[in-house]
Formats: structure tokens, C-alpha cells, sequence
């Protein structure tokens, strides 16, 4: 939202965001935990009918170095019930996502490469449906850095019924073995996890540039201007 703000020629109106950075009406922290927040957020959904509608629920739970952990761990129940919470999570913005489809509006995904979650059975009734599509990227070719400037590879799935948006997004590194070729320049890569990993859950501007030009182009081939995005983020 804010990136739209900056970009002003592509004619897209900021929307909101629901995470538990920002509140609700009630001055709310947003946390989707609580199955009121959960109805309030849907609730605006429908009555918003945003032109576009982003998700990136919480990865943490799906992720391959939890199942590492769990592997190694002598209660391995604790981690499930986490995931379990996680798959309510997973199962609202799927919701979400349906609603924007049967609108005949836009949706865009977002989890790591790898993460299980796309092996759940909510999101793979959301893959399947005609028109979505996916594409597996390196965030390190959009300006995805660690504090000190050095590239951050994070390979992420982005799941959309957006051709535009996802064309904007199909960028592979073109590096190997740590290395990563970056703005004509050879770096290594800075390994994705712990505190990196928790700044990398902040989309870089370039990301977001790349998201709001394939949503005018998208809105431009549908004979739309002013479009509206609004963006869905359950706590990470």
C-alpha cells in the first residue's frame, strides 16, 4: 500500500492492511487468532470488493527447518498443534482468495518455495482452479538484501490469477553455489533464516513495484483504471 502511494502513474489506489502491525476500527491490533477478527476482516472483503487482494499467512509452521526441528524433537505434538492453528490461518485466506475468484477479481499467494502448506488441501482447491497459476522466484532479483546490503535468495511460490503479475514476478537468480549475480554485480548470498529470515518477510520496493505494474497491466488489458489493491496479511 504505501509502495502504491509512491507510484502514483500506475493509478492504483492504496488499500489497506490487516496484520497485526495495524488495527481495526476498534483500535485493534489485527490478529486472526480470534474468530471475530477473522469475521470482521471477511466481512470487509466482501463489502470492499478490492481489485486485487494479497495473502501471505503465517510460513513459520509449514516450513522445512520446523520439520527439521520436529524430526528431532521429543515432543513432536507440540509442533502439530501449532500447525494446526497455522491451517486455520491458511484456511481464512483461502476463503479470502475463493471470494475475490467467484468476483471475477484478483488474488496473489505467497509462501516459501518449499513450504507444506501448498500440499494442504484448501490451497490445492485454490490452485486448481481455471485461470491461476503459479511461478517459483528468487526474491534476491527483486532486492531482497540482508542489513548489510548482501542478496537474499528466499525462494518463494507466488500463486495468482493474475498472468500480468505473475509474468512481473518469474525471475530466477541466475547464480549458483552461493553466488548471486545482483544489479550486474556478483555477490554471495546470505543464508535465510533466524533474524534474516524475519527481515525477509518485508517485501523489498522493488517487489512491490514489480506486484503493482502486473496488476495496471492486468486492470489496463480489462479496460479498468483507479484500480484498488488491498492486502490481507495474517500475523507472521
Amino acid at each position: 500500500t504505501r509502495a502504491a502511494r509512491m507510484l502514483t502513474k500506475l493509478g492504483i489506489t492504496p488499500g489497506f492492511a490487516m496484520d497485526i502491525t495495524t488495527n481495526d476500527e476498534d483500535g485493534k491490533p489485527w490478529s486472526f487468532d480470534l474468530q471475530e477478527q477473522k469475521d470482521k476482516a471477511e466481512a470487509k472483503v466482501l463489502e470492499t470488493c478490492p481489485d486485487l487482494l494479497v495473502g501471505s499467512p503465517m510460513c513459520k509452521d509449514f516450513s522445512l527447518w520446523q520439520r527439521l526441528n520436529e524430526a528431532k524433537s521429543s515432543n513432536p505434538a507440540k509442533y502439530e498443534e501449532a500447525r494446526e492453528s497455522s491451517r486455520e490461518h491458511l484456511k481464512f485466506v483461502c476463503r479470502n482468495y475463493q471470494h475475490q475468484y467467484d468476483g471475477g477479481r484478483l488474488f496473489l499467494r505467497e509462501h516459501p518455495q518449499q513450504a507444506s502448506s501448498w500440499n494442504e488441501e484448501c490451497m490445492r482447491k485454490i490452485m486448481s482452479l481455471p485461470g491461476a497459476s503459479w511461478v517459483d522466484m528468487h526474491q534476491c532479483q527483486l532486492g531482497q538484501n540482508d542489513g548489510e546490503g548482501n542478496p537474499v535468495k528466499k525462494p518463494t511460490r507466488w500463486l495468482s490469477n493474475s498472468k500480468h503479475i505473475l509474468k512481473m514476478l518469474n525471475v530466477r537468480c541466475p547464480g549458483s553455489g552461493g553466488w548471486c549475480l545482483q544489479g550486474g554485480e556478483w555477490k554471495r548470498h546470505t543464508p535465510c533464516y533466524r533474524r534474516v529470515a524475519t527481515a525477509a518477510a518485508i517485501y523489498p520496493f522493488r517487489l512491490c513495484r514489480a506486484i503493482l505494474q502486473g496488476l495496471a497491466k492486468e486492470m489496463k488489458d480489462r479496460g479498468r483504471t483507479n484500480t484498488a489493491v488491498k492486502l490481507i496479511l495474517p500475523p507472521t
